[in-house]
C-alpha cells in the first residue's frame, strides 16, 4: 500500500470548483429537511397555527443546515481531489473510508457533458464517465 504522502507529490491534484461547496451544502440539507418534513408531518402542522412557532422552526433548520455545511459538505469538498495524467483519470474522495478511483483513458466508453444554467456563469458542468466496468460514473 502506497503512502497517501508520494500520492500526493506523485500527481498534481486538483480540487473541484468552490461552487461544489454549495451545491454539496444544499444537497444535504434538502434531504435532511424532506426526512424531517417526512417523519414529522402531523408535529410540523400543528406548529405551523402558530406564528412564533414558525421562527423557532425557520431557526431549527438553519442550524441543522449550518451543522451539516460545517460537518459534512465542507470536509467532503476538501477531501475530493482529480488528478489527470498521460494516462487515466484519478479521483480521490473521503474522510474516514478513503477512496481512489483510477480509470484509464482506454477504457472509457462515453463522456457526457451537461451544464444547468446556473453552473454557466461559473464555468461549471456535470461529466459522466462510462468505463467498461462501470455503467455510468457521475463525476463533477
Amino acid at each position: 500500500m502506497k503512502n497517501s504522502r508520494l500520492d500526493d507529490a506523485a500527481y498534481d491534484w486538483h480540487r473541484q470548483s468552490p461552487l461544489m461547496l454549495v451545491i454539496f451544502a444544499l444537497r444535504y440539507i434538502i434531504r435532511v429537511t424532506i426526512a424531517l418534513v417526512l417523519v414529522n408531518l402531523k408535529d410540523i402542522h400543528d406548529l405551523m397555527q402558530n406564528p412564533q412557532h414558525i421562527l423557532w422552526l425557520f431557526l431549527l433548520f438553519m442550524v441543522i443546515g449550518l451543522v451539516i455545511v460545517l460537518c459534512v459538505a465542507v470536509p467532503k469538498y476538501f477531501t475530493t481531489k482529480y488528478a489527470l495524467t498521460d494516462t487515466a483519470f484519478i479521483l480521490r474522495s473521503g474522510v474516514f473510508r478513503r477512496k481512489m478511483l483510477h480509470i484509464n483513458y482506454a477504457n472509457i466508453q462515453t463522456v457526457q457533458n451537461s451544464q444547468w444554467f446556473f453552473y454557466k456563469p461559473f464555468k461549471v458542468a456535470t461529466l459522466t464517465v462510462e468505463t467498461a466496468a462501470h455503467a455510468g460514473m457521475n463525476l463533477k
